[in-house]
């Protein structure tokens, strides 16, 4: 069986006419016991052609390597393949290798508290909507 992605964070350069994405993928081999691999695939926005192998995969190596490109003008723009508001890096190399849950970090949301209803608002004919 080849390896499979059990972790990506994309980030991307969008500022003045740069365009382009860098991808972080950790790979395993759940066939074989070895170590996890870690490879970038780059380029342009949407074409990610360049291909990097950064051979057996640490989070020390991955926290460096997000840092340098931080530091280039790279965002984080997806980790796992959804969206990643936080902000906070160190979150997204723990997500990507399964160390947190998306309920984990500081930008979600609590669980509620109370059961939401359902609310009809009926209005007469011809009146006005209030803004709440």
């Amino acid at each position: 069986m080849a390896q499979e992605v059990v972790g990506s964070i994309l980030l991307a350069c969008r500022s003045g006419r740069s365009n382009k994405e860098y991808l972080i993928e950790v790979l395993e081999d759940f066939d074989q016991n070895t170590a996890k691999q870690m490879v970038a695939r780059y380029g342009p926005s949407g074409r990610l052609g360049g291909l990097k192998e950064y051979g057996s995969y640490s989070s020390n190596d991955a926290n460096k390597l997000i840092e340098s490109k931080l530091k280039k003008g790279y965002q984080i723009e997806r980790v796992n393949g959804k969206p990643f508001t936080s902000g906070n890096y160190v979150e997204a190399i723990h997500l990507m290798n399964g160390q947190m849950r998306w309920g984990d970090i500081s930008t979600a949301q609590p669980d509620l508290k109370f059961k939401p209803r359902e609310v009809n608002v009926t209005f007469n004919v011809g009146q006005v909507a209030p803004v709440w």
